[in-house]
């Protein structure tokens, strides 16, 4: 037995699914009369059987004959279960259809005239085909924040309560379109934008599948009118006095203490970023369970339990503070409902119950706001937490037979959570770290201190600047060591392993744990006086060794495995392992050439470091999106850049003026080029630009104005950057034979069949990371079916040598 109340499980998990299953699109209907065709059953068949139990006839054995009560105790247990669940699936599917119903919006159908068929309903399920123009009239619901594309265009956002939304063609007349009352529209905003004011803006609208938002107004930023709300304009104000205090400090502290403390990560630099997701601590830069706890903690300090109604006006009042500052966040939203659960059965002088209020908090959350049921972080937040209370305290118990009970807490209480949620990671993250249970015990002792400090100097800054800088002064020591830990323990082999490799050391980790230590040691393992029998004991130490000796197999397998295959010393190019992104090294004759550094976040770097290159020739940047150019401070950094060529393509802007930028300011060369350029070494061809002769200035042509690079080592190896079937097809008379093709653009669809057939390369090398575009897209695995394909994806980086590629797929 765990202790904990579990009866509101099944109404949690039921209504979550319900909620889920009636946004994914058109069944949503089905899915309520299904809810109410589930509690009407149950509660028909448990009254049945109530009856059938209390009087006897139509053919029924006498009650004396019948099986007693007691025995039937498992049975009669199942109505009110099946009605709690039934209950749960009809509030949850009723709660999301209303809502998807209310917060509708209709969309001018694309694929018909408007005479045809003027306007057509779909809500954040349904797409609208193409985009129109529309003129949106609204109130802003939240602060506007920073977005970044994944090809480098940076802009801030905001959701928006539309007023009146204006659909306009050429030559006729606005036509005011319909919307429900809660719906929401995502809008581009001026950055600094504030919650509550208004905002006209005009735009092409295209409708988000699962999203709050019911469809995206995309085009230039609105204008804004009004000052905003109280509380968004304090919330403002605190955040740019904090900003300013921060700007004296270092790296970490800057980017750490607004995560941990309000959950703001804009100031974190990409590389820790990485490292903080790889070592599995990024969930301490998300507000959540945690901040409640302290705050709630802090009250009762002050106020006691005596007056429970004071302190419990006071830990609401807290937690509705804490809400503000933070801003609605999936994981805020159930922390919030979870401490509302618990504050109100403070206030009716309940115990309360940590499980039910979680169970509560889902349920109000199906109810309340539903897309939360889709939502990753709250899904993150809700697994994490009813783990811990199910499963943490047993098992604690159960480690702190051999160890301390606070270190026990310490190894339980990461690991479960952490398996718990990798399911739900699983879904958008392809690589965590054996050594995530570690790195959150090296930092647990300072989450608490830097949360506090971290809220302190936020409140402060704005009307104590004094108090505010001291606060950060002692936060930024713990902001050093958790950056430290971070970025140490994801350079160890054994991190950015596949998922699933991490989930399994994790498992082996929950199998120790479980064990039923009580039963092979003493009360106290140095114990003389045991009272257990000698056997047991000799079981047990047997049994410890035994996994101790499969851990250190297992580990060393992982760890052979995770740091993949030696780069071999003869390689001649390295198709370097950088996620939805490129990067690619290739030498010759002494001579260094890199295409492409990857997104920011240091693993084009350290996929330098790893090929222990100290100076790269000639750095080629075959176009300016981020997946292949924000990698290049990092690059700087390890290695040293004697030329860069850039493209004559130079959008997006705000990317090429960046590149720019880091050149001039580390006194590097640069200059744009085009085909033919080459580059020789030794005396001998080494690379040779075979694309783009001529290039476009438009964004539209970016990727079609990015470099195909020829490389003349280990029989011919051709960079194909992001070039599309066009582009691709032209150069069929041009490209001399190769053996090695790097697939156009992490194998989109938009590729030339003709091109791989006249080339018929042995290996195909794709460059791509856990995606949403479809890429690598099945059409390539078909018109490359004579080669070898191989994609970092599954085997990380890849070696090419005369013999061929070598990774750790083989």
């Amino acid at each position: 037995m765990t202790g904990v109340d579990l009866r509101l499980a099944g109404p949690a998990l039921s209504a979550l699914a319900a909620a889920w299953i009636t946004l994914a699109g058109a069944y949503r209907w089905l899915a309520i009369l299904a809810g109410i065709i589930i509690l009407a059953v149950s509660v028909a068949w448990y009254i049945a059987k109530s009856a059938g139990h209390s009087q006897p006839g139509f053919g029924r054995k006498p009650l004396d004959a019948r099986p007693r009560m007691e025995n039937c105790a498992f049975w009669n247990g199942l109505g009110p279960l099946f009605i709690a669940i039934g209950l749960g699936f009809t509030l949850g599917a009723t709660g999301a259809g209303l809502a998807s119903y209310m917060a509708r919006v209709e969309i001018p159908a694309s694929e018909v005239s408007a005479a045809e068929k003027p306007t057509r309903e779909v809500s954040g399920r349904e797409a609208p085909g193409r985009a129109q123009t529309v003129t949106v009239y609204g109130t802003l619901t939240e602060n506007a924040r920073a977005y970044r594309t994944p090809w480098g265009e940076e802009n801030c956002q905001a959701s928006v309560q539309p007023h009146s939304i204006t659909f306009s063609t050429a030559g006729q007349n606005g036509t005011q379109l319909r919307h429900g009352p809660r719906a929401r529209l995502r809008i581009t905003v001026p950055c600094g934008a504030l919650r509550g004011q208004t905002i006209t803006a005009t735009g092409r609208l295209s409708a988000l599948e699962n999203r709050r938002e019911a469809a995206f107004l995309r085009g230039p930023a609105g204008e804004i009118s009004g000052t905003g709300t109280l509380t968004a304009r304090a919330v403002a104000a605190i955040d740019s006095a904090f900003s300013e205090i921060l700007a004296s400090f270092p790296a970490h502290a800057r980017g750490l203490l607004p995560g941990v403390a309000l959950g703001d990560e804009s100031e974190m630099s990409p590389s820790l970023d990485e490292a903080m997701k790889t070592t599995s601590l990024a969930h301490l830069t998300a507000v959540s369970g945690g901040h409640v706890s302290i705050l709630t903690g802090i009250v009762l300090a002050f106020l006691g339990r005596r007056y429970r109604v004071l302190t419990g006006l006071g830990c609401a009042a807290a937690l509705a503070g804490l809400v503000t500052l933070v801003g609605t966040e999936p994981s805020v939203l159930r922390a919030a409902l979870m401490g509302i659960m618990v504050i109100a059965a403070m206030l009716l002088g309940k115990n309360p119950h940590a499980f039910s209020g979680l169970a509560f908090a889902i349920l109000f959350a199906c109810a309340l706001d539903p897309w939360l049921a889709t939502s990753y972080g709250f899904l993150l937040s809700a697994s994490a937490t009813g783990a811990i209370v199910v499963f943490g305290r047993p098992l604690a118990a159960r480690l702190s037979r051999i160890l301390p009970a606070h270190l026990a807490d310490l190894i339980v209480i990461p690991l479960v959570a952490q398996l718990a949620v990798t399911p739900i990671l699983a879904l958008f993250a392809d690589r965590s770290s054996m050594w995530g249970v570690l790195a959150n015990i090296l930092v647990a002792p300072i989450v608490t201190p830097l949360t506090i400090l971290g809220l302190l100097a936020a409140i402060t800054a704005p009307v104590a600047p004094a108090v505010a800088k001291l606060c950060v002064q002692c936060a930024s020591l713990c902001t050093w060591w958790l950056a430290g830990v971070a970025e140490t323990v994801a350079e160890w082999p054994g991190s950015g392993i596949p998922i699933w490799a991490a989930a399994m050391c994790e498992i082996v980790m929950l199998i120790v744990v479980a064990l039923p230590w009580r039963k092979f040691f003493p009360e106290s393992p140095v114990a003389r006086n045991s009272k257990k029998p000698r056997w047991q004991v000799v079981i047990g130490s047997g049994l410890a060794m035994c996994i101790l000796a499969g851990l250190l197999l297992g580990g060393g397998y992982v760890w052979r495995w995770a740091s993949g295959q030696r780069l071999p010393a003869e390689w001649e190019a390295i198709q370097c392992d950088v996620g939805q992104g490129s990067a690619f090294l290739a030498r010759k004759n002494g001579a260094v050439v890199m295409v492409d550094v990857g997104l920011a976040g240091g693993t084009a770097a350290k996929c330098v470091r790893e090929a222990k290159i100290d100076r790269i020739d000639l750095l080629i940047l075959s176009h300016y999106h981020a997946d292949h150019v924000r990698g290049l401070a990092e690059v700087m950094e390890v290695a040293q850049i004697g030329e860069v060529w850039t493209s004559l393509n130079e959008a997006p802007r705000e990317n090429s003026r960046w590149v720019k930028a880091e050149l001039e300011k580390a006194g590097i060369p640069y200059r744009a080029v085009r085909a033919p350029a080459e580059i020789r070494a030794g005396g001998e061809l080494f690379a040779k630009v075979l694309s783009p002769r001529t290039a476009y200035t438009s964004e539209e042509q970016a990727n079609a104005d990015s470099f195909v690079v020829y490389f003349e080592v280990a029989g011919g190896v051709l960079v194909l950057s992001d070039t599309g079937r066009e582009v691709q097809d032209r150069l069929i008379s041009r490209v001399p034979e190769v053996r090695t093709v790097i697939v156009a653009h992490h194998g989109s669809r938009d590729h030339s069949a003709r091109l791989a057939r006249e080339l018929a390369p042995e290996y195909a090398l794709i460059s791509v990371g856990e995606n949403s575009y479809g890429h690598p897209h099945p059409s390539v695995y078909e018109s490359f079916a004579g080669a070898q394909i191989i994609e970092t994806l599954n085997c990380g980086r890849i070696a090419i040598t005369s013999e061929g590629p070598k990774s750790r797929c083989g």
